[in-house]
């Protein structure tokens, strides 16, 4: 999928690093067959970062760039992220954390961004750890891993990632125990 012939350092550590993905999941209007009852999404492109991560499609398979200060980029994510979380109540946490494995790095700043115990990412670590990054579907893979780990009913729960043009998105609501 990504450039064989992109040989630079970068694009030789984007072929190593991202996996083939492809993934789906079922959307329900009805919370009792669903495994997450979504209350909200959220999605903000950070100003002046759309040279941070690029995802081009050419007719040979995709280009992937970051610039070097890009593993920086959920912490700019963070504010914003927690206005929204807060909207409605000032004092929301989450008990439950499903973060796209972008990288050590990003699991790292997630965890002191969110200002949670480290192992609410454990199933992104394991994530990465056995399928490395597998792009956006990634966080499918941490739902799936999730879901086995059957955390309590009613949790509220927090999905999110970053990705091209430095763009947050995160999905907010309860867990359910199917």
């Amino acid at each position: 999928m990504y450039q064989s012939d992109q040989n630079d350092h970068a694009g030789i550590i984007y072929r190593l690093l991202f996996g083939d993905g492809a993934g789906a999941c079922l959307v329900t209007a009805d919370p009792g067959q669903a495994c997450l009852d979504v209350r909200g999404s959220w999605q903000q492109v950070v100003p002046d970062t759309t040279d941070s991560y690029t995802l081009n499609v050419e007719p040979s398979g995709m280009r992937f760039t970051s610039e070097k200060w890009a593993p920086d980029g959920i912490t700019h994510i963070m504010p914003p992220l927690w206005k929204w979380l807060r909207r409605d109540e000032a004092d929301w946490t989450p008990d439950v954390v499903i973060a796209h494995p972008g990288g050590p790095r990003i699991l790292e700043d997630t965890a002191k961004g969110l200002q949670c115990a480290p192992e609410l990412l454990n199933n992104s670590w394991e994530s990465m750890r056995t399928s490395g990054n597998l792009g956006g579907v990634a966080v499918l893979d941490v739902l799936a891993r999730t879901a086995d780990t059957s955390p309590p009913h009613g949790q509220r729960t927090l999905l999110m990632g970053i990705g091209p043009g430095l763009t947050g998105a995160a999905i907010e609501g309860h867990w359910h125990n199917l």
